[in-house]
């Protein structure tokens, strides 16, 4: 039944006609919102490798949610928290990965909250394209990139290798963005929230050092 559902939702959103990126204001009028393009991540794969959207869904975003994202000036690292994961085959983290999207698109949001998922063998996945805020932290997304570590780092901790990546893929951003050091953040930071995890947060605390 679960498995129905998440294709019927997938189905829809793949569905939706490309009108619906127009609204209509009182009088009746159209107004055509624009057409946010996916940023290029060349400047990421000249440094590091990275899962390309493309390589583990084909559901498209939901435009008409999403609001565009003019610059950024912050990173925030998170944690999925809901269970420890350990998954490192490519075929069982595509369906962690599912499982983020479906939730988020449950809560109505236009995408998969995160800008970037870091699993526990190391490895980078696009998530929303960077065109695009994020939808991370509440009242807190502005200028504000969004960095996911799967597995829940209050009941494990983190793998090497996805701590290598989580300094790697900021120090990219860092430098891409002119983000000050002093800007990465951990959710904790921003909202009330025990995420990252203490396992983790210790972590992004000395990244900003």
């Amino acid at each position: 039944m679960k498995q129905n559902r998440r294709f019927f939702i997938k189905s829809f959103v793949m569905a939706i006609p490309a009108l619906l990126l127009a609204s209509r204001t009182a009088r009746g009028e159209v107004v055509k919102r624009p057409v946010i393009q996916p940023v290029n991540l060349d400047f990421i794969k000249t440094e590091m490798d990275i899962m390309g959207r493309d390589t583990w869904t084909n559901v498209l975003p939901r435009k008409w949610l999403l609001r565009a994202a003019v610059e950024f000036d912050r990173i925030t690292v998170h944690h999925v928290g809901k269970y420890k994961n350990f998954d490192i085959a490519k075929s069982t983290v595509i369906r962690d990965l599912d499982g983020i999207l479906t939730e988020h698109i449950d809560r109505n949001y236009g995408d998969i909250g995160y800008h970037f998922v870091i699993d526990y063998a190391g490895r980078l996945w696009e998530g929303r394209s960077l065109g695009y805020e994020g939808a991370h932290v509440a009242g807190q997304n502005d200028r504000n990139i969004g960095i996911v570590c799967i597995g829940n780092f209050d009941m494990q901790k983190p793998s090497e290798d996805q701590l290598i990546t989580v300094e790697q893929i900021i120090t990219v951003l860092r430098e891409r963005y002119a983000i000050k050091q002093t800007s990465v953040f951990g959710h904790r930071d921003l909202g009330p929230s025990a995420c990252p995890g203490d396992n983790l947060y210790a972590s992004v605390v000395k990244l900003r050092e």
